[in-house]
């Protein structure tokens, strides 16, 4: 038969088991709560450098866009006293481009037209997007 002996053990060990575990319970409260601190804390000090470098990102890309201005700019300078006329019918096989360059410039000329004329360079460019034309590059 149980005594009540038996039963004050058998609940002081239950109880023991309880307080221990409620113990080790509390230990593991605090060091999570420790742990989501220093995440939070962590997390506020990315957020800052997030901003700035999304600060910086842009404050890069609006100068990576006034150096393509510029550089622009620059191919442009290069390019002023280049004439492109674009949208020409292809020369048949009996003209050529000097020919095409020639007849157009005395008839946008007219009577004041020179007898030569100077160019450094006469192409004829072929793009993609122009079938049925091109483009005449002179320098």
């Amino acid at each position: 038969m149980v005594t009540k002996e038996d039963l004050r053990a058998l609940s002081d060990t239950i109880h023991a088991g309880i307080r221990t575990e409620v113990t080790a319970l509390k230990a593991d409260i605090t060091a999570h709560g420790s742990r989501i601190q220093a995440v939070e804390t962590t997390t506020q000090a990315t957020a800052a450098q997030v901003e700035a470098s999304i600060l910086a990102i842009s404050r890069q890309g609006n100068m990576l866009l006034a150096l393509r201005c510029q550089t622009e700019d620059l191919d442009n300078r290069g390019r002023r006293s280049n004439i492109h006329i674009r949208r020409l019918p292809e020369p048949t096989e009996e003209e050529d481009v000097e020919a095409t360059r020639k007849a157009l410039f005395q008839e946008i000329q007219g009577a004041d037209a020179p007898e030569s004329m100077e160019f450094e360079q006469t192409e004829q460019i072929d793009h993609a997007q122009q079938t049925a034309h091109q483009e005449i590059s002179y320098a």
